[in-house]
């Protein structure tokens, strides 16, 4: 809206860096996109520090992501396990979380990172399903295995008493530990303010109390 604006935008996914060239294109000299993560800021933007006005991290997935079933975020959809945002990154994936880990290492990931508190019995259900029948493939298959592995009718509520998927705290562990999320977090609010010109603001968009927490130890 502001003419005077110019916007530096950094994605990890390349999907979104395509769109936004195209988006570029409408704002010539305006819009820069830059591919990297919020870990890369000080290199990317080495010759920038002190530069900006103001800088947004918005940390976890885009409805992008989670609408597209081949990147295997959500179990809405069937899709492989996945949950890389960078595609062309070499990191494991969750279906290498899903089926090489052992079952202790797999309790730890949905404790600390789905918080949830059914993290041993959900843990014990996939390492028993995948020595019995063989690797978990898909996203509605692993959310089932979680599911009937929970009784079958196991429910949960989110924060507002909604209604949520019993698969949905080990979901969020899986693409936390994939992507490094929590860590690239806390990097980028390290690096932001490095960028930034004095009295510059500096504004982050949570989704869950995990990213809460780092938000409100690092502003404090």
């Amino acid at each position: 809206q502001n003419e005077k604006s110019t916007v530096y935008a950094l994605d990890r996914d390349q999907n979104a860096i395509e769109l936004a060239h195209n988006l570029a294109k409408e704002y010539p000299k305006r819009l820069f996109p830059f591919h990297g993560q919020f870990s890369q800021l000080k290199n990317i933007f080495k010759n920038k520090e002190n530069y900006f006005d103001g800088i947004l991290l918005d940390a976890g997935t885009s409805s992008m992501q989670l609408n597209d079933p081949q990147r295997g975020f959500s179990f809405r959809h069937d899709g492989p396990l996945d949950m890389r945002m960078n595609l062309k990154s070499k990191s494991v994936t969750a279906y290498d979380l899903v089926n090489k880990l052992d079952e202790t290492a797999l309790s730890r990931i949905i404790r600390l990172y789905g918080e949830d508190k059914r993290h041993r019995k959900i843990a014990r259900c996939i390492y028993q399903w995948r020595s019995t029948f063989g690797p978990i493939l898909t996203t509605t298959q692993l959310a089932n295995v979680i599911k009937v592995g929970l009784g079958g009718n196991a429910s949960d509520v989110d924060k507002l008493n909604r209604p949520i998927h019993p698969a949905t705290k080990t979901f969020q562990a899986l693409r936390i530990v994939v992507n490094d999320e929590l860590n690239e977090l806390y990097n980028g609010l390290e690096q932001a303010y490095r960028l930034l010109k004095p009295g510059g603001t500096l504004l982050c968009i949570s989704f869950h109390s995990l990213e809460d927490r780092l938000i409100k130890r690092h502003f404090q």
